[in-house]
């Protein structure tokens, strides 16, 4: 009963006159779950001056699915939390078992749907309350993996096909890479926006589309701007073999 109430609020079918805004923040942007340990704990506060009602769970990847439907490999404690206005929640995120890939990370997604109250000023009110969820990557990584993760941009290889004008990149590493933004490089200073927001699988390969307008000669460089297991940004320039 509680899921269905939390969905039917974040339909929003509800008539409005007020707004509401999220209180509850999470520390950090993405989850690493090394194999080797028992559990990782996530932190929530609510900077809000509300108390607010919190769920999580985790999905594979569907971002419509629910606690109910989910079979995701991972059990979060507490499930269901009230969190003070100023207080904070630890989230224990337990990986349950499954035979996942060892030669590479496995993609989860962490779920935190947050219902703030209803305020006491609209008990005579039509109001719509809005429920706010965010989403964080999970990367489970098993042991013995190969490279650095929080330099695994560093071996992107990246070849242009002057016929086809596409420049193709490759992941040869066993991490996902999350790159925020790709840019071209050329020897004359001046770059060119290919791509915003993407993220290489392991093992995994991109086609580019560059088009006429961008010049890729010997000397261009793919500039990568990705996210490390700290939530900062790192740069690796990738010099782009001519096929």
């Amino acid at each position: 009963m509680l899921l269905r109430m939390k969905l039917f609020l974040l339909s929003g079918f509800l008539l409005c006159a007020e707004w509401a805004s999220a209180s509850v923040i999470i520390d950090g942007t993405r989850v690493v779950y090394p194999q080797k340990v028992r559990e990782v704990t996530v932190q929530l506060h609510n900077t809000g001056e509300s108390p607010s009602l919190v769920q999580s769970w985790v999905d594979e990847g569907d971002k419509n699915a629910t606690p109910d439907s989910s079979s995701a490999p991972f059990i979060i404690t507490p499930p269901i939390s009230r969190i003070e206005a100023g207080s904070g929640q630890a989230l224990r995120l337990t990986f349950t078992g499954r035979d996942l890939p060892s030669d590479r990370e496995s993609l989860f997604w962490l779920n935190v749907l947050e219902v703030p109250p209803a305020p006491e000023s609209a008990e005579d009110k039509n109001l719509m309350q809005l429920a706010f969820r965010s989403r964080l990557k999970i990367f489970y990584r098993p042991d013995g993996l190969s490279g650095r993760a929080n330099l695994a941009s560093h071996s992107l290889e990246c070849g242009f096909e002057s016929e086809k004008k596409a420049m193709t990149c490759t992941n040869p590493t066993p991490y996902h890479i999350s790159v925020v933004k790709l840019e071209l490089s050329h020897e004359s200073g001046k770059t060119d926006q290919v791509e915003k927001g993407l993220m290489f699988l392991p093992f995994s390969t991109h086609e580019f589309d560059i088009g006429v307008k961008k010049d890729i000669r010997q000397g261009t460089k793919a500039v990568f701007t990705s996210i490390n297991d700290f939530g900062g940004a790192v740069e690796a320039s990738i010099d782009i073999s001519q096929r």
